[in-house]
């Protein structure tokens, strides 16, 4: 069969060298510009349709987490038809409920259409933590590091915030999560100085939670709908509890919690604390945005670290346990060596049918 009788794309390539080798030349142009402008990630982005309604009530059991808050939640939110499913989560202290959301539906409209059902409840608890609702978002890790060192726990995590605040001060970086056990204000009361004062549990009980709790002030209604009113009045520090008036005398004196009372300002009961080659730790993990390029946020934590612990108090010390951009060069290393080898033989065999032609 002779040459023009041939159809095809081959064909076509094959009788017109000019036209194979610029269509060669562009797709190595174009491979090797998106080598440099590709956006650098471990995994791919993918969108996450779920909204998360999160209340935190400090001291209370899970049963009660459940029928005074999560309860109410889902029931206002019945009528939400973009709603496809609803998970509830309640344990000590807290509870969530977990929306999945119709991939066909607009995601920030909905998500507005929940803050603004969770905000017209107005019987939940008055001692309560407002409630969040957020939007779960894609994000990936780039960097896990746990800030250590032969001191207490509590020394780390004040340090751990400042480099919380610090990171998130960087250029390239948008998120940042600290693991750490969460605080509590253990109150252990003395009987003798009950006794010695005229005093009882119910009284002391009821002075922490008149100073120390959050109120609602009820509801006021504007033209873009109900808003409701809190009074922010609770108290997280040891120092603070120590000041509560548990007793008014006649003549202004005053008996304070401090004064009956051992406060300590400690981690919560149970919690299991990090350690890093026998010393007291904390983790941390910088992770990236669906937006961002991995690669620059490694680099500029890694700064961070080298230059931040030039600075740290004496024994203490920023250790990098992940880096997640290791694994993500070698796959990089690897697309680039195929490039090369795609290049080479593209161009032998370019040379190869120049000489034959």
């Amino acid at each position: 069969m002779s040459n023009s009788t041939q159809r095809g794309i081959i064909a076509l390539f094959a009788n017109n060298s000019v036209a194979a080798n610029l269509l060669m030349a562009f797709v190595l142009i174009m491979g090797t510009v998106s080598y440099f402008l590709i956006q650098r990630q471990m995994f791919p982005n993918f969108e996450i349709n779920y909204i998360r309604v999160t209340a935190s009530y400090p001291g209370v059991s899970a049963q009660e987490i459940e029928e005074t808050i999560l309860i109410k939640v889902e029931e206002s939110l019945k009528d939400v038809t973009e709603i496809k499913k609803a998970v509830t989560d309640a344990y000590r202290g807290g509870g969530q409920v977990t929306l999945e959301i119709d991939t066909k539906a607009d995601l920030p409209e909905v998500l507005d259409r929940v803050k603004q059902r969770v905000d017209a409840i107005a019987s939940f608890p008055r001692a309560m933590e407002p409630i969040k609702v957020t939007q779960i978002e894609f994000k990936q890790d780039v960097i896990g590091m746990v800030l250590s060192g032969n001191t207490s726990l509590t020394e780390l995590k004040t340090i751990s915030k400042q480099v919380e605040k610090e990171l998130l001060q960087l250029s390239d970086v948008s998120l940042v999560e600290v693991s750490s056990p969460p605080d509590e204000i253990g109150i252990e009361i003395h009987p003798d100085e009950l006794r010695t004062y005229d005093l009882t549990l119910d009284d002391v009980v009821s002075a922490i939670q008149k100073y120390s709790a959050n109120f609602s002030a009820g509801q006021v209604r504007t033209n873009t709908g109900l808003v409701s009113i809190r009074i922010e009045n609770q108290y997280y520090d040891g120092y603070e509890f120590r000041q509560i008036p548990v007793k008014l005398g006649a003549n202004g004196s005053k008996v304070l919690l401090g004064d009956i009372a051992t406060i300590k300002d400690e981690f919560t009961e149970g919690q299991h604390y990090f350690k890093f080659s026998g010393e007291n730790g904390i983790y941390l993990t910088v992770k990236a945005t669906k937006t961002q390029n991995m690669v620059p946020v490694a680099e500029t934590v890694k700064r961070y670290i080298e230059a931040r612990n030039q600075t740290l108090p004496h024994g203490v010390q920023i250790h990098t346990l992940m880096d997640m951009t290791y694994y993500l060069n070698a796959r990089l290393d690897m697309m680039l060596k195929n490039l090369m080898q795609v290049q080479f033989w593209s161009r032998y065999c370019s040379l190869y049918s120049c000489v034959f032609a």
